[in-house]
């Protein structure tokens, strides 16, 4: 199985093992030579055949199911401060870090117009509303993954829209999945995906 991060701004890609993914985590321990964490909150989607060269209009037919991830990587990696590429990989891939939500979404099930929000430390620090551009994204990213590589059933593409948070080690994870006033209440529908505590 292999793992593809898309970043929608700058329409790139890049790879993940599957060493680094996990779907339940109390606590993360982050290797001792990472200081401060980049945090990216996402949409991750499980390839249901293989394919190669896919067009956007069609990468639907190739999904097979949607869930909500996190990437974690070293925060130097986002100032630029990287000096070979085994050091990029060193502290990209560190064990647990790909996190994927258990719970998993069809596209007709899956909750469009509810709000996935990041907290660290009990404090909100970004909020997605989850709209039909997921869509969009996630046939975008397909088709600009499988023009460069051949996908295979069970590969995972993680959508990254919203700009890495930073955390330091000690801090606590939380994402949660909340309705909108048009929908519900926030009361009525509040689903706590991941918390989990980094060391």
């Amino acid at each position: 199985m292999n793992i593809f991060t898309y970043n929608v701004h700058s329409d790139e890609f890049t790879f993940k093992p599957d060493t680094t993914l996990v779907r339940e985590v109390n606590t993360l321990y982050i290797p001792g030579q990472i200081g401060e964490i980049s945090v990216n909150s996402g949409i991750c989607v499980r390839i249901s055949k293989a394919a190669k060269c896919v067009p956007a209009k069609y990468a639907e037919r190739y999904i097979s199911d949607y869930f909500f991830g996190i990437i974690l990587s070293d925060w130097l990696i986002n100032c630029g401060k990287v000096s070979s590429h085994f050091e990029y990989l060193k502290l990209t891939t560190f064990e647990g870090s790909t996190v994927v939500s258990h719970n998993s979404y069809t596209k007709e099930t899956f909750p469009a117009g509810s709000i996935l929000r990041t907290y660290i430390n009990q404090q909100e620090q970004s909020e997605f509303v989850l709209n039909d551009e997921i869509f969009d994204l996630t046939e975008r990213a397909v088709e600009r993954v499988s023009s460069h590589f051949s996908l295979k059933t069970g590969d995972l593409v993680i959508i990254q829209k919203e700009k890495p948070l930073k955390l330091q080690k000690g801090d606590s994870i939380m994402l949660r999945l909340s309705g909108t006033y048009e929908h519900a209440s926030e009361k009525d529908f509040q689903i706590t995906i991941f918390d989990f505590l980094t060391k």
